[in-house]
């Protein structure tokens, strides 16, 4: 099982890991594992696959649904620097993301989806150790479009009349920050992303996933930055995600907006319920137990905290000076 330690107090259930024999983490090491995500078929091509173990990967995770191939026993034959991880059900993708980095092997893990390339050099030995060195919790790369057009991947939170409002920005330098990887896309540090809590599994919406885990790791005093070495490229159009708030809003909302901090730790004050009560269009019942469960959510990890939500955003305007 993952070794994720999820701030949701429900786990992932069963999954099986298929081809080379997981081996104990050299702490002297500092591996690159792949973790490879599936988007509209079928994820594993050997010409693929192949390609991609041109930039010197120590491992490469494939995360296969329920209705994985049958013949991954002669594949994982074929091609032993391959696993697959085979879930016996449905997940998200935060909870893939959560799973497949408690099984890769490497200290940092490059997250990407089988609809994505790498474009050459942007993957050297010398970009690798910048990467290490740095120590971020998760390094983000520039993606482009068929046509060879960088994306505004980058984003920035910002509060107008304290309503949230998030802007999309193209990464002009590196070293930018964004306050989650793009299409959950990036190089993680496997540590600090299990020290951070990984994607929480009850927020099943993957924008608000992505929102809920940037927040919750600037809160917390980590970054998430681009590095314009690093290039990637979809190889079909990129996806459409839904922005609009949704039941899983509301646990977002909770988790991160409501947040204040003192300047020891992070607590949510007693006052924020009727703000949220009269805006959620939820009954008064239903309303409090929710507001009651988020506020121990963040007192168990109260001394976690170095920011507020409010606060954070001062770190944009801060690296604009």
């Amino acid at each position: 099982m993952s070794s994720i330690p999820s701030i949701s107090r429900n786990m992932p259930g069963a999954y099986t890991v298929a081809g080379g024999v997981k081996a104990g983490h050299n702490s002297g090491s500092r591996k690159l594992s792949l973790l490879l995500l599936s988007r509209g078929g079928r994820i594993f091509n050997p010409g693929y696959i192949q390609e991609l173990g041109k930039f010197g990967f120590d491992d490469i995770l494939c995360i296969e649904g329920p209705k994985a191939p049958r013949d991954v026993e002669v594949l994982t034959r074929r091609h032993p620097n391959v696993r697959f991880l085979i879930l016996q059900q449905e997940y998200t993708i935060g909870e893939q993301i959560n799973l497949g980095i408690g099984e890769s092997l490497g200290e940092y893990v490059f997250v990407m989806w089988n609809d994505m390339g790498l474009l050459s050099g942007g993957l050297s030995s010398l970009v690798i150790e910048r990467l290490f060195q740095r120590n971020y919790l998760c390094t983000v790369p520039i993606l482009q479009n068929t046509r060879g057009e960088v994306l505004p991947t980058l984003q920035a939170p910002v509060f107008n009349r304290k309503y949230l409002k998030m802007l999309s920005l193209s990464p002009s330098r590196d070293g930018r920050l964004t306050l989650f990887p793009y299409d959950f896309a990036g190089i993680y540090n496997r540590a600090k992303f299990t020290q951070a809590g990984g994607y929480d599994p009850e927020i099943k919406t993957p924008y608000w996933q992505k929102m809920d885990f940037g927040f919750r790791a600037f809160m917390w005093g980590e970054k998430i930055k681009c590095e314009t070495t690093l290039r990637g490229k979809y190889l079909g159009d990129p996806p459409v995600e839904d922005t609009s708030p949704d039941d899983f809003y509301h646990r977002f909302y909770l988790k991160n907006l409501t947040v204040r901090y003192n300047g020891d730790a992070g607590y949510i004050p007693n006052g924020r319920f009727w703000s949220y009560f009269f805006k959620s269009g939820k009954g008064y019942l239903k309303a409090r137990k929710l507001f009651r469960e988020n506020q121990e959510i963040v007192k168990l990890h109260q001394f976690r905290y170095k920011y507020d939500a409010t606060s954070i955003t001062d770190l944009w305007e801060e690296e604009e000076l």
